[in-house]
């Protein structure tokens, strides 16, 4: 008897705590993101050499991505370089949150994706950062893309760590935002080298302000 009781108690605590558990990390489509507007919209048009511009997003984009919180610009750098930045901030994120390369998929380009390791200067010293690298065909015309995800102190391309990070911040300091960063270059004449220097160029000088921004 004393045994069915401790399983019984047992089961209702894990009960209780899935039901605390599951309350916690709910996801709010109604929440306010002024702050969040606000606080995106702080990464500075002028960045080192960089020059950048909006461009504009149809409504429709913010619908299905479920936020306002969008920067999408062109930069161009003093020798003529193009990059296109893309940065998508939630203050309160969905676990499931998702990368690009689906997108790209089901729009008909082909993406071909892997991991990639770079080293970036932070404001805790160098700091080895993984990143997706895709390489998008769209009928000839072919695009380098490199994108992350920012969530906390956490930065990489890994799903499962991104959730975790979302699901442990949200727990811990009631912090549940994210930020997918992507940033593109064109591949002129199959020179991915020259795209790939221009990438992390650019990333280079653009990180300090994500780190302190987001």
């Amino acid at each position: 008897m004393k045994i069915l009781k401790a399983r019984y108690l047992l089961a209702v605590l894990l009960i209780v705590i899935t039901a605390i558990v599951v309350h916690l990390l709910r996801y709010d489509s109604q929440y306010d993101n002024t702050a969040a507007i606000e606080a995106i919209h702080k990464i500075p048009l002028r960045i080192a050499s960089w020059i950048g511009r909006d461009v504009h997003l149809d409504k429709r984009i913010y619908e299905i991505l479920d936020t306002n919180a969008i920067i999408h610009r062109t930069y161009l750098s003093d020798n003529g370089d193009q990059v296109f930045l893309s940065i998508v901030h939630y203050a309160d994120a969905k676990v499931d949150f998702h990368g690009p390369e689906g997108c790209l998929g089901g729009s008909g380009i082909e993406a071909e994706k892997r991991v990639e390791t770079i080293v970036i200067s932070t404001m805790a010293g160098k700091q080895d950062i993984d990143i997706a690298e895709i390489i998008t065909d769209d009928n000839g015309s072919k695009t380098l893309v490199y994108y992350f995800f920012k969530v906390g102190d956490f930065t990489g391309q890994n799903y499962i760590q991104v959730r975790m990070n979302v699901a442990v911040n949200k727990l811990t300091k009631g912090d549940s935002s994210c930020s997918l960063i992507r940033i593109s270059t064109p591949i002129n004449f199959e020179n991915s080298v020259d795209a790939r220097a221009t990438l992390l160029s650019f990333l280079s000088d653009l990180f300090p302000a994500i780190e302190q921004i987001l």
